[in-house]
């Protein structure tokens, strides 16, 4: 049995957040005591140009898990989306530089684009000008499949075209044909419709057939600024 350890980072203060109801657990999970974590991963959304906080969040996450037991350090850090506000090519400029300052050569660093980053129409140019590498790509990370998934936009910032739909489908089923058992990390800006706390507000729906049907699919997103 493979064991995991996410850490989820979000970095903006909440303001007024609707109130959902939601099933309630009484326990907590417990911790088996000869757990040992095989990956972690760091996670931060829609720091809408507050390139401090992405940097706090870096250094914070490297100051917890250097000397950590029985599992030491951070494999690879995912920013969800809207690390700009307008999308202007300044925006990502200045992001990409501070990972450049804060991100480890040895740690993997991924982020894919939010709706605030669709406003500019150039949005694909200025990604892989400033990033290096696709919006939509798969990494290995300790044998896991990372999927993170940008999309493109298609008639207003909030709706994905079919084409990068049919995209993530088919690379959740290449990842499954692994068949070794491991779980398969999704990650996108917009909730799956219903699934989190703040999804039925800012969940995009058009999400949930992709990812129905997949057991062994953890998925991560961001958008709403709801808490977990």
């Amino acid at each position: 049995m493979f064991g995991v350890f996410a850490v989820l980072l979000v970095i903006l203060p909440l303001e007024g957040p609707t109130r959902l109801m939601g099933r309630v657990t009484k326990d907590m999970p417990t911790v088996p005591d000869d757990f040992v974590p095989t990956v972690r991963l760091v996670l931060f959304t829609d720091t809408h140009n507050q390139n401090d906080h992405v940097a706090d969040a870096i250094d914070t996450s490297y100051e917890l898990f250097d000397n950590a037991e029985p599992y030491a350090g951070v494999d690879g850090f995912f920013c969800l989306g809207d690390f700009s506000s307008v999308g202007m090519e300044g925006d990502y400029a200045r992001y990409a530089e501070t990972l450049k300052e804060h991100v480890r050569p040895e740690t993997k660093m991924i982020t894919i684009h939010g709706n605030h980053e669709f406003k500019d129409d150039n949005y694909y140019e200025y990604f892989v000008r400033n990033f290096g590498y696709e919006p939509d790509t798969v990494t290995d990370i300790n044998g896991f499949s990372c999927i993170a998934f940008s999309g493109e936009r298609s008639t207003t910032e909030w709706t994905f075209t079919p084409k990068s739909l049919k995209w993530l489908s088919d690379s959740i089923k290449t990842a499954e044909k692994k068949d070794d058992g491991k779980a398969i990390f999704v990650f996108q800006h917009p909730h799956p419709w219903g699934t989190v706390y703040g999804s039925t507000v800012w969940g995009d729906p058009q999400l949930n057939p992709v990812l129905n049907g997949h057991n062994r699919v953890v998925d991560f997103s961001g958008h709403s600024h709801f808490p977990m």
